[in-house]
């Protein structure tokens, strides 16, 4: 946003200060250098980054328990957690175990 912004002013003041005639070639130009949607240093989309560590919201959302549950789970010690600062996170390997072992209690349950 800034370099676009940046740019955009250096031509504002290169159009109202140049002696050169801006012909309607010149200005399409400076227009589409200004105004391009590429970046200028792309961003590699293919790397697929996940969370090691996730909040009770992002939990709440992923499985679609209440935030009241994931804490009791938490304090059954159903689901590992750690403590930073004063945040809880749930490590994504501790969420992957318990649904692996809901699925196996499921499993086991069914005659």
């Amino acid at each position: 946003m800034y370099y676009v912004f940046r740019k955009m002013l250096q031509t504002i003041s290169f159009v109202l200060t140049s002696p050169v005639a801006l012909t309607g070639n010149r200005v399409s130009r400076l227009f589409q250098m200004v105004f391009s949607t590429e970046r200028r240093h792309p961003v590699n989309t293919e790397v697929n980054y996940r969370k090691a560590l996730l909040s009770v919201a992002d939990v709440m959302g992923t499985v679609g328990l209440s935030r009241t549950k994931i804490y009791e789970l938490l304090r059954n010690g159903e689901l590992a957690s750690v403590t930073i600062g004063r945040r809880r996170m749930i490590p994504a390997v501790a969420l992957e175990n318990w649904l692996a072992r809901l699925q196996a209690d499921a499993g086991s349950a069914r005659p």
